[in-house]
């Protein structure tokens, strides 16, 4: 496989944001492929200590060799992978030696400056997190809305022409009554969905039902 100095995959990735080329297609890679023992060989230079290898047969399915055509990529950005793998490595290496003695510091200037970029991203993705949140929010408020005001001019008009009665109901005056579209909390004595539509059936349940004194418009029965 190929092995990509980072910092070109990054220049590429920003030359290709630059040029502002949508559907355009970039392979970012080195261009030619590098064995894995090469790599762990290089590796071994640059830490000046022996691998423990253990080899063993190719699984089924992996490719023998592969490696980007970067020649489209050369053309229209101009890209130009010519870290070789010995020096790229190098440059790893002593980074990522200098990065855990900063860590070992936690007044390292350089410390201090990525926990505060760690930080704000973490606050940015909350901030964004939260307006997705909102919005969300607020198109499924205005859905319910629309169905509420929908279904309490339906259920207000079948209550009108069938005589039923809307408002609380009283133990010593019990009335079949309907609480429009949101359920209220609790006091559920039976609850019947099949027939929420349905609400002739609702009024005759209510009846039968001991303890009923009303029904919603999600066909559960209250007490």
């Amino acid at each position: 496989p190929p092995f990509t100095f980072v910092p070109h995959i990054v220049t590429g990735i920003r030359t290709a944001l630059d040029l502002a080329a949508p559907l355009e297609v970039f392979n970012l890679g080195k261009g030619h492929p590098e064995t894995v023992n090469e790599l762990i060989t290089t590796i071994e230079g640059a830490l000046g200590r022996r691998a423990q290898r253990e080899m063993l047969p190719m699984q089924p399915g992996d490719v023998v060799s592969t490696f980007a055509d970067i020649q489209h990529t050369r053309d229209r950005l101009g890209y130009a992978p010519d870290t070789p793998l010995d020096r790229g490595i190098r440059e790893y290496v002593r980074w990522h030696r200098r990065y855990m003695q900063q860590r070992a510091d936690p007044e390292d200037p350089w410390m201090l400056e990525a926990a505060a970029f760690r930080a704000r991203l973490r606050d940015e993705r909350g901030a964004r997190l939260r307006r997705l949140a909102d919005a969300k929010a607020a198109q499924v408020n205005e859905i319910k809305l629309q169905t509420y005001e929908a279904d309490v001019g339906r259920w207000e008009r079948f209550a009108d022409a069938n005589g039923l009665k809307r408002g609380p109901s009283r133990a010593e005056s019990p009335a079949y009554t309907y609480h429009p579209f949101v359920d209220s909390p609790g006091h559920d004595v039976v609850r019947a969905p099949i027939y929420k539509d349905d609400f002739l059936m609702l009024e005759q349940l209510c009846t039968e039902v001991r303890g009923c004194v009303g029904f919603n418009t999600n066909g559960v029965l209250k007490n």
